[in-house]
C-alpha cells in the first residue's frame, strides 16, 4: 500500500507495482509505501507545495523475513522425566527420550529442550517453526506427543528448575508419528509457530 498523509489518499499497487495517488492542489506532505514483513527505500518521499503530476516515484522493497536455526548447546539444556519422579540429563550420553508409545502407561515421558541465544526480537511475526529431531534408534511403535513451550520470559536450565513444575504455553501442537521411527534419520514436527509466537509475544521476552 502507498499512502499520502496530510489529506492525501492511498492506493494498493497492482500486480506490476504501479500506484496512483490524488492529493489537493499545492499539497505538502509525505508519501509512504508499506508492506508487512518488508522494508522500503526510501522510507518515504516528501513533497512541498505540489502543483504538478509526478511520475517515476518509485520505492524499492526488500523482504524482512529471516530464516534462523538453533541447536541444543550443552547437556543441562535437555532432559526427560516421568512426571516429577525423576529427571535424566544423560550427561554421559547423547540420547534423549521423546514422546510416548501406544503401550506406555501414565505418567508419560516429558522431554525438554532449551534453546539459548535466540536472536528473535519481541513481537516478531513467526511465519513458521519446526522442531527437528535426529533418531539414533528405530522403533516399530507409534509415537505420540504434544509440543508446548516453557511459558516464561527467559527459561533457565533444567538443573536450576525441574521441567515437571514449569508453566507451559496455552498454545500446543500434537505431534503423532504413526508408523515406524527410522533410525539415523531426521524427523520434523508439524508447524509450531503458534507455540513460539506465544513466547515471543510475552512482555518480558528475552532472547
Amino acid at each position: 500500500m502507498v499512502s499520502a498523509d496530510n489529506g492525501g489518499n492511498y492506493d494498493i499497487t497492482d500486480t506490476n507495482g504501479f500506484y496512483k495517488l490524488t492529493v489537493p492542489y499545492s499539497w505538502s506532505g509525505n508519501v509512504t509505501a508499506s508492506q508487512t514483513d518488508w522494508t522500503t527505500e526510501p522510507s518515504n518521499r516528501f513533497y512541498d507545495t505540489l502543483n504538478t503530476s509526478q511520475i517515476e516515484q518509485n520505492f524499492i522493497i526488500q523482504s524482512q523475513i529471516k530464516t534462523v536455526s538453533y541447536n541444543i548447546k550443552n547437556s543441562l539444556d535437555d532432559g526427560y522425566t516421568r512426571g516429577d519422579m525423576w529427571l535424566d540429563y544423560r550427561m554421559d550420553e547423547y540420547n534423549l527420550w521423546v514422546g510416548s508409545g501406544g503401550s506406555d502407561d501414565p505418567p508419560y515421558i516429558m522431554s525438554g529442550m532449551r534453546f539459548i541465544d535466540v536472536n528473535i526480537p519481541k513481537g516478531a511475526n513467526i511465519r513458521s517453526s519446526f522442531l527437528n529431531l535426529w533418531s539414533v534408534d528405530d522403533t516399530s511403535s507409534n509415537i505420540y506427543g504434544t509440543i508446548a513451550a516453557d511459558d516464561s520470559d527467559n527459561a533457565v536450565d533444567f538443573m536450576a528448575y525441574h521441567m515437571g513444575y514449569r508453566d507451559i504455553t496455552t498454545a500446543q501442537v500434537n505431534w503423532d508419528l504413526i508408523g515406524p521411527w527410522e533410525e539415523l534419520n531426521w524427523h520434523s514436527s508439524p508447524d509450531i509457530a503458534s507455540v513460539v509466537q506465544e513466547v515471543i509475544n510475552r512482555e518480558g521476552w528475552q532472547a
